[in-house]
C-alpha cells in the first residue's frame, strides 16, 4: 500500500468518491488505541473463552446503517471499535449495561492486525435451553470461516452522513473532521463500494472502526439451512465467534467505567475468572481517569437494577 497523499486536515476538501476512498485508504490501522466497550460481564466472558462475538447486522440500533444491507442483513456480522484517543461518556453509558459496572477493552493497532489476521472465525447458532425442545433435524457443527473462501472480510473506519432533502452536498463527519463539500451521489457511490461502513451523522461521537464480515459459499449455505429450520422457533439468533490466543489476551488491557470507584475494583471483579486470569498475565487494569466523579443513575428504580445490585 502507497503513502497516503491526504493530510488529516484534508478532509474538508474531498469532493468525490474517489477523493473519499483515498483518504480513508490505510487509516483503519492509524490510530493509537482501539477499545471495545461493554459490561463487564462481558468481557470476563471475553476473555474466558478468549472470543469475540461479531454480531448479525439484524441486530443494529441505527436503522440507516441496517438498511445500507438491504435484504441481505442476515449475512452480515461485525464487531466495532471506538478509536478516540480520550474516554468516550456517551459509549460509557451505552454499553455499560444496567447497573453502570463497564468497562472497555482496549488494543493497539499491532493487537488488533493480530487479532483480524491471526483469529480463527466460526459461524454459530445460538438457541436458548428453553427451546431446544422444538429443534428439527440436526443439522450440524458450527462452521469454521476462511476468510476470501467462506466470507468477504474488510476493517474500515466508519463515516458518518446527513444526506440533505434537495440538491446540497452531504454533510460528512469522520473522527473529529467535517466536510460539506460531497454531493449526494458521489456520496452514495461510496456507499455502494463500501456497504456496511456508513452511518447517521448522530452517531458520529463512536468514532469507530467496524470488522464488517458478510459470509458465502457453503457457509451461507448452512445459514441458510439453519435459518429455514428455525424460522417458527422464537429468539434463536446467528453469530460469529473470533477467538484469539493467551499472546494476543496479554496485549489487552482494561479501563472501568467512571462511575466505578478506585476503592470498588476488588470487590466488583472479585468474582469473574477471565478477568481474573488477565490480571495474572500482565496487570493491565486501571480505573478510568475519572473514577468516582461519574454517577450514571442508569434505571435507578427499575426492577432489574435492583436485583443485580442485590
Amino acid at each position: 500500500m502507497g503513502e497516503n497523499r491526504w493530510e488529516w486536515k484534508d478532509f474538508g476538501k474531498i469532493k468525490t468518491c474517489e477523493d473519499l476512498e483515498s483518504y480513508l485508504s490505510g487509516r483503519e490501522y492509524s490510530h493509537g488505541d482501539y477499545c471495545h466497550y461493554t459490561s463487564i460481564d462481558t468481557i470476563n466472558k471475553i476473555l474466558e473463552g478468549k472470543t469475540f462475538w461479531m454480531t448479525s447486522a439484524t441486530g443494529f440500533n441505527d436503522t440507516m446503517d441496517t438498511e445500507q444491507f438491504g435484504d441481505n442483513k442476515g449475512d452480515f456480522f461485525s464487531l466495532c471499535f471506538s478509536t478516540g484517543v480520550n474516554e468516550n461518556l456517551p459509549l460509557w453509558y451505552l454499553y455499560s449495561g444496567i447497573n453502570g459496572k463497564g468497562g472497555r477493552i482496549q488494543m493497539t493497532k499491532g493487537a488488533v492486525r493480530s487479532l483480524i489476521e491471526n483469529g480463527r472465525f466460526c459461524l454459530c447458532r445460538s438457541i436458548p435451553k428453553e427451546q431446544q425442545d422444538f429443534l428439527g433435524p440436526e443439522l450440524g457443527n458450527d462452521v469454521e470461516l476462511e476468510p476470501g473462501n467462506d466470507m468477504d472480510l474488510e476493517f474500515r473506519d466508519m463515516v458518518y452522513v446527513r444526506e440533505p432533502e434537495g440538491n446540497e452536498a452531504c454533510s460528512l463527519k469522520y473522527n473529529t473532521m467535517t466536510n460539506y463539500q460531497v454531493p449526494k451521489e458521489e456520496f452514495r457511490k461510496y456507499q455502494e463500494n463500501h456497504c456496511g461502513f456508513c452511518k447517521g451523522l448522530i452517531w458520529y461521537y463512536e468514532k469507530e472502526t467496524r470488522l464488517l464480515a458478510r459470509v458465502k459459499g457453503e457457509a451461507k449455505a448452512r445459514l441458510d439451512e439453519w435459518r429455514e429450520a428455525d424460522r417458527d422457533i422464537p429468539d434463536i439468533s446467528y453469530r460469529i465467534e473470533l477467538s484469539f490466543d493467551e499472546a494476543l489476551m496479554k496485549r489487552m488491557k482494561i479501563m472501568l467505567a467512571p462511575n466505578i470507584r478506585e476503592d470498588e475494583i476488588a470487590g466488583i471483579l472479585s468474582g469473574y475468572v477471565g478477568i481474573q486470569s488477565l490480571l495474572k498475565l500482565a496487570s493491565p487494569l486501571q480505573p478510568s481517569g475519572y473514577a468516582g466523579t461519574v454517577q450514571f443513575h442508569l434505571c435507578k428504580n427499575c426492577e432489574k437494577n435492583r436485583k443485580e445490585n442485590g
